[in-house]
């Protein structure tokens, strides 16, 4: 009698056991579809993950785009090196708040379009250090034009006449400056002799 009861306690401790692991594990499903709840309404109403990647780790303290997280040391001054900034991606980041109707995105890129990148003859200067100082002296005309693409698009959009006037700018000093014998040329260096430097 003795041995069966203990054989029904231990049963029933089993039992018991198991039901409370069972529910553990059950209570902690449901917390993980809760919570997998919680991140899917969360990304739905958040920034898309490059966005998000952009604005927290590639954004210069002046919101110049770093082209790199980290730092570089590289000596060339013809590579793009850590932290610098350039004007291909505010190109890319201007287009990018079109394409997302985000004009605040867009206007905070025309500000430093305007601030770091654009000298007061319409030039756009394709590199800058990561405080915002232009460490060249020349343009690049594929990335001028998807800027202009951009301030054109902008314009269709918000109907606001501040970027049509900057396209008018940017496309007049290119006119002057980045043609020779009716053709394009890719870059123009040199702005204080005006000479100018075809590809080959």
């Amino acid at each position: 009698m003795r041995r069966a009861r203990r054989v029904n306690r231990k049963r029933s401790f089993v039992k018991t056991f198991a039901v409370m692991l069972v529910m553990v594990f059950t209570l902690s499903g449901v917390w993980q579809l809760v919570d997998i709840k919680r991140s899917v309404m969360a990304m739905r109403t958040s920034l898309h993950p490059t966005h998000y990647f952009i604005e927290n780790h590639l954004m210069n303290p002046n919101d110049t785009i770093a082209t790199y997280v980290k730092e570089d040391t590289n000596k060339d001054s013809d590579f793009v090196k850590g932290r610098e900034a350039i004007s291909e991606s505010l190109g890319l980041w201007m287009m990018y708040g079109i394409e997302v109707s985000d004009q605040a995105l867009f206007d905070k890129s025309v500000q430093s379009l305007q601030i770091y990148f654009l000298d007061r003859r319409g030039m756009v200067y394709w590199r800058l250090d990561p405080l915002g100082q232009p460490n060249v002296s020349t343009n690049a005309l594929v990335d001028d034009l998807r800027i202009l693409e951009a301030l054109h698009l902008g314009y269709e959009k918000w109907e606001d006449t501040r970027y049509l006037e900057l396209f008018q700018t940017i496309s007049d000093f290119m006119l002057s400056h980045n043609v020779k014998n009716g053709y394009f040329i890719d870059f123009m260096t040199n702005p204080i002799n005006w000479r100018l430097i075809l590809s080959v």
